[in-house]
């Protein structure tokens, strides 16, 4: 149950955080209220980690244990 439930976190991470950073930036959201460009910067950054962690956790599932 820990590991379908850890899988699912890491493989849906970045899936979240990219429908939360388009939800935040999209056009329903005033100018004002938009985050700054860095932390639109530091969004992309973290979901590149995201991802790369997912994929690093798939493969040490199948290829490792």
């Amino acid at each position: 149950m820990v590991d379908l439930a850890s899988t699912l976190s890491f493989l849906t991470a970045p899936v979240l955080g990219y429908l939360n950073l388009r939800a935040v930036t999209g056009k329903n959201v005033s100018k004002e209220n938009q985050p700054k460009l860095w932390l639109k910067v530091l969004s992309w950054v973290g979901l590149i980690v995201l991802t790369g962690f997912g994929f690093y956790f798939i493969f040490w599932r199948i290829f490792l244990i």
